[in-house]
């Protein structure tokens, strides 16, 4: 019986395809009930499609990426990974799944590359840049790494949770940092007192005003 409804149900799909060829969501549709019925190919047909259509369509990307991974067609996943990234930079989770993707491929230049786009095409962001120094420091890039870390935190300036991520992140690193970079962290520590100190007093001046405006 559901074979029967599938069936019809792609035949009403491809009607409607026939109707309305630029609507993403049909083809998206008929993609998943190609899936459904084990017709792979055609599945990743509609779903490439709805992406062409609508480049922010994230579940249809996240439904051609699966199925490509279910037929064990990585190479074929991560194209799919890079093309929807270079369409939404700043899905984050996406670039890191990318990233660990392109290692297990054995492909360590590429993985740090698509984490380094993220910086580049949303450099405001900063989960873009503490997810390149993730990367660095699992290829052992200990100086950069620790770099692109700061630069998340200056990004996550404000948001108490992050923040703390980041430093925990640091702390990390800093135990595992051969010692010829203690004198890099130690001055990375003299500039976060530092920076505290300055954040310190510009909310001190900040105050000052805010009571100096209430008192007039």
């Amino acid at each position: 019986v559901r074979t029967d409804r599938d069936r019809e149900a792609r035949a009403e799909y491809a009607r409607a395809i026939a109707i309305s060829p630029h609507d993403p969501s049909v083809w998206f549709n008929l993609g998943n009930l190609e899936r459904r019925a084990s017709h792979s190919d055609s599945a990743l047909a509609a779903f490439h499609r709805a992406t062409r259509l609508d480049s922010t369509f994230a579940a249809a990307y996240q439904s051609e990426i699966q199925t490509l991974r279910e037929l064990n067609r990585m190479p074929e996943a991560l194209a799919a990974y890079r093309r929807w990234l270079r369409a939404n930079p700043e899905l984050h989770t996406a670039r890191l799944e990318a990233s660990r993707l392109a290692e297990s491929l054995d492909r360590p230049d590429e993985a740090i590359e698509i984490a380094r786009e993220g910086t580049l095409e949303a450099d405001h962001l900063g989960e873009s840049h503490e997810i390149y120094g993730m990367m660095q420091a699992a290829h052992g890039d200990v100086r950069g790494a620790l770099k692109s870390l700061r630069t998340a935190s200056k990004r996550f300036r404000g948001d108490a949770a992050r923040s703390d991520r980041i430093t925990r992140l640091v702390g990390i690193l800093r135990r595992v940092a051969p010692d010829s970079l203690r004198a890099v962290f130690a001055q990375d520590s003299v500039e976060r007192v530092a920076d505290a100190i300055r954040a310190a007093r510009a909310a001190a001046a900040g105050a000052a005003r805010e009571s100096d405006g209430a008192a007039r």
